[in-house]
């Protein structure tokens, strides 16, 4: 025991009472409280156990603390005490609350401080000058107009309180100009960025005619993500406030932007790019976010929804493959149809030849014969004649 106390790097009276604690068959003795140190008043004091061998000991302990205590309390460690040690083992206070941390549920550590809870937001979309935008503009910072569009290669991710709020902005970059195996690694870094996963992905769209390279994105975006309830579209303009509802009725007036929205389960809204710093467009955003209520598109979700992409694909590949043969199919029958047509239609040809020559050959025939009948009833005529006149 006397190395074991050596290895904590403890005081020695700390060493002496931790020592006592671990005998075999010992009762702990009772500390005055005005002399207590924080880490004697533990109801787990193998935390003094610093060796590497002794850690099992320690996560076995600890889970049997927990399983008696399932309910999430402050520690005891962590609680103020009288304390007249000079140099209390920070160590230990550092352990005390990871473990404390670690009892804390998921759902409780989304929370921030102010209690509304953290957002995950993913900002997506072809231009990444105006996703930059979108992303200063939610940040409380000042936009500066451009009309020249920017193409962003790597996932920026920021972190800020806004309004109140925890919350962490990712910029995805443009897809369409990534290789397939640069998308999968972009995606899912995104993804992985975010706990417990993406509350939202913001599909940044400028509130005019999409172009091709726009389009392309979009659908790029959906194959992979594959998810209505996560997305929402955001609709950005260079107009103020008081011309917004213009862009809102051309948003909801044009075909294009409607199959749009619908593929994003109906959720969007529409953005000014160029409103004042007092304006309640960011906090209705914010507001609008968490009353979605979605579950977080989390790396599972992911998982599954590249099970699903890759699945659709093979049974799209395979699809096109039967139709291919079917096409190929049809073209050698229509091939052979054509060679039988082509050969019946010489057969007949052949036959109707044929018949026509011995349909000649008769009429020949027949001529001729009729000729040699007259040639022969003539001679029969003149030796009748001939006859006759011998006799007169």
């Amino acid at each position: 025991m006397n190395d074991l106390s050596r290895s904590s790097g403890q005081p020695d009276d700390d060493r002496e009472s931790s020592a006592g604690l671990h005998k075999r068959g010992s009762k702990r003795q009772p500390l005055n409280n005005s002399m207590e140190h924080p880490l004697q008043t533990s109801r787990r004091p193998q935390h003094h156990l610093q060796r590497k061998e002794d850690q099992p000991l320690l996560e076995c302990n600890e889970r049997k603390e927990e399983d008696r205590n399932p309910n999430l309390e402050t520690p005891e460690e962590l609680r103020p005490v009288c304390q007249t040690t000079n140099n209390p083992p920070l160590e230990g206070l550092r352990s005390s609350f990871r473990r404390w941390t670690r009892r804390i549920k998921p759902t409780q550590m989304s929370l921030n401080f102010f209690g509304k809870q953290k957002l995950n937001l993913v900002l997506c979309g072809y231009d990444g000058t105006l996703k930059v935008s979108v992303s200063k503009l939610l940040r409380g910072k000042k936009v500066k107009p451009s009309h020249q569009r920017a193409i962003s290669e790597e996932c920026v991710k920021r972190e800020e309180r806004i309004h109140g709020r925890l919350i962490s902005l990712l910029e995805l970059p443009a897809l369409t100009w990534l290789s397939e195996e640069e998308v999968m690694r972009q995606t899912l870094n995104c993804v992985s960025l975010c706990d417990p996963g993406v509350h939202v992905f913001l599909l940044i769209v400028p509130a005019g005619t999409l172009n091709n390279d726009d389009r392309a994105e979009i659908e790029k975006i959906q194959k992979i993500f594959d998810s209505r309830d996560n997305f929402m579209v955001l609709f950005t303009t260079e107009l103020i406030i008081i011309k917004l509802k213009k862009v809102t009725n051309f948003v909801e007036s044009s075909p294009e932007f409607q199959r749009l929205i619908s593929h994003c389960g109906g959720q969007y809204k529409v953005m000014g790019l160029n409103e004042p710093e007092n304006s309640r467009q960011i906090p209705e955003l914010l507001d609008y976010i968490e009353n979605m209520k979605t579950e977080p598109f989390s790396h599972q979700m992911y998982v599954k929804a590249q099970e699903n992409r890759v699945r659709h694909e093979l049974e799209e590949q395979h699809k096109k493959e039967m139709e291919n043969k079917i096409k190929e199919l049809q073209g050698k029958v229509q091939s052979e149809s054509a060679k039988v047509e082509k050969e019946r239609q010489k057969h007949e040809k052949e036959i109707k030849d044929m018949m026509k020559k011995h349909q000649d050959e008769a009429r020949k025939q027949a001529e001729e014969f009729h000729k040699s009948t007259e040639r022969k009833l003539q001679h029969v005529l003149e030796l009748t004649e001939m006859l006759k006149e011998h006799q007169k």
